[in-house]
């Protein structure tokens, strides 16, 4: 017999003001300069982050519909994690998680610069418009491939089964 498990997510109970506030700066942002800012990314970011599968049931059911890790060689990595490679996976992911991010805060920093020296010229400035333009996309594009910070890889263990 097949089950069926459904779940209706309720919003974020501010939803509406959080969308006015972004639609708002939005627009603002869209108006006063000829290029999209990092407010105004900042502002769609925030927008786009309304989600109900957020909410903590929401994140225990889909844990629930996932299926196993992969492996490479052995099945058996998908069900078993050893603390050793846990922790060897952990390092791992780290060291490429703070490289990245490091690169990730310089290119931001970068992109702020650029955008308030276009701001102190009245976004007037063609050229350096187009400078601050192509900072923010290209921190935008680093930002969009950062991994995330890893999460702690769970410690799998194999099922044991009752002896009869």
């Amino acid at each position: 017999m097949q089950a069926c498990l459904s779940f209706c997510p309720t919003p974020p109970a501010d939803i509406d003001s959080i969308i006015a506030e972004t639609n708002h700066i939005l627009k603002i942002e869209s108006e006063k300069a000829p290029f999209r800012t990092l407010a105004w990314y900042d502002a769609y970011d925030k927008k786009n982050k309304l989600k109900a599968k957020d909410k903590a049931y929401a994140k225990k059911i889909k844990k629930w519909l996932t299926k196993p890790h992969s492996w490479q060689t052995n099945p058996i990595d998908a069900f078993v994690l050893t603390q050793a490679n846990t922790e060897e996976k952990l390092v791992a992911a780290k060291e490429k998680y703070q490289a990245v991010n490091v690169e990730t805060r310089q290119l931001k920093q970068t992109a702020q610069a650029i955008e308030a020296l276009a701001v102190q010229a009245s976004y007037q400035e063609v050229e350096l418009n187009a400078q601050a333009d192509k900072a923010i996309s290209e921190y935008r594009m680093q930002k969009r491939c950062v991994v995330y910070p890893p999460p702690l890889p769970r410690q799998r263990h194999a099922v044991q089964r009752r002896k009869r």
